[in-house]
């Protein structure tokens, strides 16, 4: 039986299958309409969005009841920065 990340790694994106794809510009990297990707270092404005898809994705793994070490493994970041986005999450509700 497979735990919790590799669950979540098994399911990847529906549109598509693969398991880091999409945003909120598009479903599928594959179809997506814009020139430059969000997740290009380079992008002008697109910090903005990186942090609010980090949230959404903080958000969404903890309503699965992930721990906090877990999501922070799973999203690339530290305990520390996940613990803020709870913290966020937790104010804007």
């Amino acid at each position: 039986m497979p735990n919790q990340k590799e669950q979540l790694l098994m399911e990847g994106n529906p549109i598509c299958g693969h398991i880091y794809c999409g945003c909120l510009a598009s479903d599928c990297c594959f179809n997506c309409p814009l020139a430059q990707c969000v997740f290009e270092d380079n992008a002008p404005k697109m910090n903005e969005i990186r942090l609010k898809l980090k949230d959404e994705r903080v958000g969404a793994l903890l309503e699965r009841e992930f721990s906090i070490s877990l999501i922070a493994e799973i999203v690339g970041v530290s305990e520390r920065t996940v613990s803020r986005s709870v913290r966020l999450l937790k104010l804007s509700k």
